[in-house]
Parts: structure tokens; C-alpha cells; sequence
């Protein structure tokens, strides 16, 4: 039998038919046997042509956007996490691993995989611990990806901009934490922290990764940031362990003055004390007095016997001039020594 002729002239109109938009046949059939003004011949023809022509794919090369599931917990955990890895193509999801060298996107379009790319991201994530989650975040966020932990979208720092500036009579931690579109004021990161977790909670499902220095300086600090001359020594130790922030002029004197009073020297009694103060006992005088001069606080821990109270007595001899009342909580035995 002899092969049926393709129709030609059909096969074009299929394809001009194409560059608009897809078709049903059946819809096809309709259409070429109206405009054909009821020539079923011609229609059959066409729509011979629309089964025999396959559809013109658009293909196009894709770039993976790395997709990186954690478990809940993993940012305590020690040694290599378990972690799942997918990567998304014009919003198609794909496993690794999967096979295939192309799909077709949601709209349409057949995306061939950049399968060197998948597997150098996978390469990049094995072995992959908690102390190494900031970073590779960041990089998955700056691929286009995302890191999920649990259910909760996890977003990296993206930008730091604190300050220790003055507050009244003390210090403040002021600025901002970026994440992304998402940002927040320093003075609203302890109430957001999230309890036993270096995460602050940004709303809407998705929660921020603090700075290890940050996470653990949280710690000690509390809603508002805002903190007195003796409680100052906690932002100290933020800016110590945190290099991005910076400080004002009159704070960075204060923690000169911090550092010294942690090694103080020796402080002689005041004139008219009626006592000898052996050497150890000078040097807690000076750091006695040292401590007041920065207007903080501190517990003179001696071992009993060594001499506590007499110490304590020439630090407030020495600053009798001051004209400030001084309260003493002591057991009724050794009152006679404060009066």
C-alpha cells in the first residue's frame, strides 16, 4: 500500500496555529472546518497534520536554586548533620539525585538541569555541621535557594549595623539586624530571641540565624538594650567578641578604665585608718575603689578570716567626702565592727 502524502499546506497552518497558543485537536478539527467553510476533506487534512506535527518545546538551560532541609535541632547538634538536599527550576522541584537531564517548567518550558551544578552542591553540603550552617546558608540564599529547618524558613544575617551609644546615665545597644527583606531593631532582639536557640523569630513562619557572638551575648541582655554604668561590662564583652560593632568615643574610654579595673593595683589606707592592711588586702582596696570610679559593683569574696570586713572599711574611709550615705546589711554579731 502506498504511504499517506503529509499534508504540507496543513502542517504550516498547524504551525502558525502553534506560535499563538495550543490547541485541542478536536477544537482544531472545529475551527479548520469553519474556516473552510464545511469542507470536511480539508478539515480531515488539518487535522491529520495536528496529530502528526509534535508541539514546538521551548528549551531553555537552567540554573539550580539549591534547596537545603535541616532537621529541628540541628543547630545544636555536634558532628555531620543529616541534611536533605533538592534544587528548584523555574519553580519546578527536583530531588537529587533524580534522574532526568531536563523537565518541563509550570510554564511550559523544558529546562535542561545543569547536573555538574547539583552535584558540586551536594559535594559542598556533605559533612555538613552545625558550625558551618551560617555560611553555607548564606550562599544558598545568594544562589537563589533557601534553607528550611524543620518547617520554619531559615534566613542568614544578610547585614549588621550596631552601636554602643549613651542612654542617660549608662549605655544602649541601638542599630539594626538585616535579613533579607526582613529587619530588625537592636533594641527588639532579646524580646524575638527564640529560648535555647541561636534563632530570633521574624514572623510569618521563618526565623533568623544570629551570629554565635550575638547568640550568646543575648544571653545576658534584655528587651530595650538599655543598661546602667555596672552593667555595662556585658555590652563590653558583645563588642569584644563582636568586631562589626561599633562603639562612641566616651564607651570605648569606659572600657579602658574596665580593663584596668580587672588588674588593679595596690590602694594604701586613707590617713587616720587605725588598722595595717597587708598587701592583698591593698590590692582589694583598689579594686574596691576601682569598681566605684566606673560606678559598678562588685562581691569581695575573700576566704573568712582574711580580712573582708576591714578592707571594705577603708574603701568607704576613703570616700567619706563623698556625702553619700553608705547601708550596711551585716549579722547582729559583728556590728560593733561597722559603728
Amino acid at each position: 500500500r502506498a504511504r499517506p502524502r503529509r499534508p504540507v499546506g496543513a502542517l504550516l497552518r498547524v504551525r502558525r496555529l502553534r506560535r499563538g497558543r495550543a490547541l485541542p485537536p478536536p477544537l482544531a478539527f472545529l475551527l479548520e472546518l469553519e474556516a473552510s467553510g464545511g469542507d470536511l476533506p480539508a478539515a480531515r487534512e488539518f487535522l491529520l497534520a495536528l496529530v502528526l506535527s509534535p508541539p514546538e518545546v521551548e528549551r531553555v538551560a537552567g540554573t539550580p536554586a539549591p534547596i537545603l532541609e535541616l532537621p529541628d535541632g540541628a543547630l545544636g547538634s555536634e558532628g555531620p548533620i543529616a541534611v536533605g538536599i533538592a534544587f528548584e527550576y523555574e519553580g519546578t522541584r527536583v530531588e537529587a539525585g533524580q534522574r532526568g537531564g531536563a523537565i518541563r517548567s509550570a510554564g511550559g518550558v523544558l529546562v535542561e538541569r545543569d547536573l555538574e551544578a547539583e552535584r558540586a552542591w551536594g559535594e559542598r553540603l556533605a559533612g555538613l555541621e552545625a558550625s558551618g550552617i551560617a555560611e553555607v546558608a548564606a550562599r544558598v540564599e545568594e544562589a537563589g535557594g533557601r534553607v528550611v529547618l524543620g518547617r520554619r524558613r531559615l534566613r542568614p544575617v544578610r547585614a549588621l549595623d550596631l552601636e554602643v551609644r549613651p542612654a542617660g546615665r549608662g549605655w544602649e545597644l541601638a542599630g539594626r539586624v538585616e535579613y533579607g527583606e526582613r529587619v530588625l531593631e537592636a533594641g527588639t532582639l532579646g524580646a524575638a530571641r527564640i529560648p535555647g536557640e541561636p534563632l530570633v523569630d521574624l514572623g510569618e513562619g521563618s526565623v533568623g540565624l544570629l551570629p554565635g557572638w550575638l547568640a550568646g551575648g543575648l544571653h545576658d541582655l534584655r528587651p530595650g538594650l538599655s543598661f546602667a554604668p555596672g552593667e555595662a561590662w556585658i555590652l563590653d564583652r558583645l563588642v569584644e567578641s563582636g568586631p562589626s560593632i561599633r562603639v562612641a568615643p566616651g564607651f570605648a574610654e569606659f572600657r579602658k578604665r574596665l580593663a584596668g579595673a580587672a588588674a588593679p593595683g595596690r590602694a594604701s589606707a586613707p590617713d587616720g585608718f587605725a588598722a595595717t592592711l597587708r598587701p592583698y588586702q591593698e590590692e582589694g582596696l583598689g579594686w574596691l575603689l576601682g569598681l566605684r570610679d566606673l560606678g559598678a559593683g562588685g562581691c569581695l569574696a575573700d576566704d573568712m578570716g582574711l580580712g573582708k570586713t576591714v578592707q571594705v572599711l577603708a574603701a568607704l574611709m576613703s570616700v567619706r567626702g563623698s556625702g553619700k550615705p553608705t547601708l550596711v546589711v551585716a549579722p547582729r554579731s559583728v556590728v560593733d565592727n561597722w559603728v
